[in-house]
């Protein structure tokens, strides 16, 4: 949204659901869209979604359909024979190819088969297997954010933490020392059309996403990442996590995040505006693949908090996405509320129902973006 409205030619329409209380999504304050279309919540929630979207589409005039979230990109990808004859579509992988990108214990083994560097991985099931490596992970395959990702160092702890309350299918994947990398592109039946990398340099807790990221170029990231995608014949956007083998000075991939990612703002500050290139692409126009720029980008919220505790790095030459915040606050400001009043009522629960994981089934479709 913010980085669309960098090029004046495109109007933004967002479809999407109003909450509980009929609290809209952040997304529908913001001052960068035209509209904001509600979905009404029904049981048949793919085919309700599809129907709403066709006739929003129609009453606009939209030219191309941006999905924002995995769960709308696989709705658009198994109706995109109803979609296509009305607009255009950004460009989307398989079915297949989504699959197995967005279940990371299939996407490890898909990398096996293919002899792209991963960690080592084990089913569940393997948790007596005499191949386990201490420490390593217990993670779920469907989540993202770094959320539900548990460390073990032994036995004893894989067990307990097996045995725990939790509705998210899990794998163990080893643990490996060394830097996070991440790897965005966009591509086009297997072909890379564009891409940023990042060196993650600070993080709020383990696991969580970076606060502060240093842009620049790196082959073996970028050739790695460009092996996976090109063997999954990926088209649209992803973002790709990598660890950098400390022991080997592989990087090793970890995951793919086949949606748009919380970096974004940084990826644009290079000179590489993913979204407007994947419109562009979707209308057939000739695109330039942009060489990012190497910059140092803090999240403003960390950069204001090291200036006020008067840390050095907050006065190193960088670059924030301050500016994009206070041209278009309330999207934020909403989310601060709506995060403040979870904390509370979280004090509220009973000790026990605080400690169970929470389940990552993901929501329906929506949001999505129509562009005019």
């Amino acid at each position: 949204m913010r980085s669309l409205s960098f090029n004046p030619r495109w109007r933004i329409h967002v479809l999407g659901r109003v909450g509980k209380r009929r609290l809209k999504p952040p997304i529908a304050r913001s001052v960068h869209i035209t509209a904001f279309h509600n979905l009404a919540r029904r049981k048949k929630e793919g085919e309700e979604f599809i129907k709403r979207l066709l006739a929003v589409v129609e009453r606009t005039g939209a030219k191309i359909i941006m999905p924002l979230r995995e769960t709308t990109t696989l709705a658009l990808i198994e109706h995109r024979a109803v979609l296509e004859p009305v607009a255009r579509i950004t460009p989307l992988p398989t079915a297949e190819a989504f699959t197995t990108a967005t279940d990371k214990f299939l996407l490890a083994r898909f990398m096996a088969a293919q002899g792209i560097p991963h960690p080592q991985t084990w089913d569940v099931s393997e948790a007596g297997s005499d191949s386990l490596r201490f420490p390593l992970l217990v993670k779920p395959r469907k989540r993202g954010g770094g959320n539900g990702i548990v460390k073990v160092g032994c036995r004893r702890e894989l067990a307990r933490v097996l045995a725990s309350p939790g509705e998210d299918a899990l794998y163990l994947q080893e643990f490996v020392e060394g830097a996070d990398f991440g790897c965005s592109v966009l591509m086009e039946e297997g072909r890379l059309q564009a891409w940023t990398v990042q060196r993650g340099r600070d993080r709020p807790k383990p696991y969580a996403p970076f606060s502060i990221l240093q842009m620049k170029a790196h082959a073996k990231v970028l050739a790695s990442t460009t092996a996976l995608m090109t063997a999954l014949g990926w088209s649209g956007v992803a973002h790709i996590d990598l660890r950098m083998d400390r022991r080997t000075g592989q990087p090793l991939i970890l995951e793919i995040n086949g949606r748009y990612w919380g970096s974004l703002m940084a990826s644009l500050m290079t000179g590489v505006n993913f979204p407007d290139l994947a419109c562009r692409i979707t209308l057939g126009e000739a695109v330039l693949p942009p060489a990012p720029a190497e910059i140092r980008f803090s999240r403003w919220t960390q950069w204001l908090g090291d200036a006020m505790r008067l840390r050095p790095r907050a006065f190193r030459s960088q670059a924030t996405d301050l500016r994009f915040f206070l041209n278009d606050p309330m999207p934020d400001v909403i989310i601060w509320r709506r995060m403040a009043l979870q904390w509370l009522q979280s004090l509220a629960r009973a000790p026990e129902a605080s400690r169970k994981r929470q389940s990552g089934r993901p929501a329906g479709p929506g949001p999505a973006m129509i562009v005019t």
